[in-house]
């Protein structure tokens, strides 16, 4: 007799409850969901810069020095140094030299692999296939830490090559001057000298002895995934062969000679 009412279907203000209920949940969990994807990349990432500096030491034992610093061919159409001169003898992955988020070639990440582009070496936003002058650093403005020369349109290089600034840019490679474009080439460094050290303490990759405290390159693709800039990371890379996430305004503060903690040997 009550089969009819057993039967019935769900009302539309049940439907709507149950709706609402799942748009919440949703709401609630897609933070979680993104923060969880996040930190796969950033294990991809540490994933990647470990072979690389892996790698790296190889490159050091064969050839007596590291890769110089970074910089486009256009006319050959490829990378050359920096973590590029790696390809194929001591990294034959190219897909370890791309971090998982770097956006700036994801319509291009075969072009990049085909250029031997790395993601670790520098900042190239929206490279295109009919434009090789495109796939160049991207240029900006510094000034030496040392002297206060002015770096017009360098190259935005995070391998660390020639020294960083205090904004953990690899530019001097574009600085005219008696050192003939590498600076510190004859003397050390007041702040080094001020923590005791000598030249060959000197973090960067120019300096055949560089310790191992040494950052060869910092990882700046995760920062667009925090809303507060105070709170975004980047992965950096050490000699010694450890990878650290480190909040980028942290690493970046600079001490009362204007020396950032980045820049010297202090952890």
């Amino acid at each position: 007799m009550n089969s009819r009412a057993d039967r019935r279907g769900f009302t539309l203000v049940e439907m709507l409850v149950v709706i609402g209920i799942i748009v919440v949940l949703v709401a609630i969990l897609f933070p979680v969901f993104a923060s969880v994807r996040e930190q796969a990349r950033q294990t991809q990432c540490i994933s990647n810069l470990h072979q690389l500096g892996i790698a790296l030491k190889s490159y050091r034992t064969d050839h007596g020095r590291y890769p110089f610093a970074p910089y486009y061919d256009t006319d050959i159409g490829k990378y050359q140094g920096g973590f590029s001169a790696l390809f194929p003898d001591y990294v034959d992955d190219r897909s370890v030299f791309i971090c998982p988020n770097d956006r700036n070639i994801d319509a291009a990440k075969q072009a990049a692999r085909d250029r031997s582009y790395c993601s670790y070496n520098g900042l190239v936003s929206a490279p295109r296939d009919d434009d090789e002058g495109s796939w160049e650093f991207d240029p900006e403005d510094y000034t030496n830490i040392e002297t206060g020369a002015a770096i017009v349109a360098g190259p935005t290089r995070y391998y660390n090559y020639y020294g960083y600034t205090n904004a953990g840019v690899d530019c001097y490679g574009g600085v005219e001057g008696e050192d003939d474009y590498l600076p510190y080439a004859k003397n050390t460094p007041e702040w080094l000298k001020d923590e005791g050290l000598k030249y060959r303490h000197y973090p960067r990759l120019f300096n055949r002895q560089a310790p191992d405290t040494t950052v060869i390159t910092h990882c700046v693709h995760h920062r667009s995934q925090y809303n507060n800039a105070a709170e975004e990371i980047d992965i950096i890379l050490r000699l010694g062969g450890t990878s650290d996430k480190i909040h980028r305004t942290a690493w970046q503060s600079h001490e009362v000679d204007e020396v950032s903690k980045f820049v010297t040997q202090r952890e």
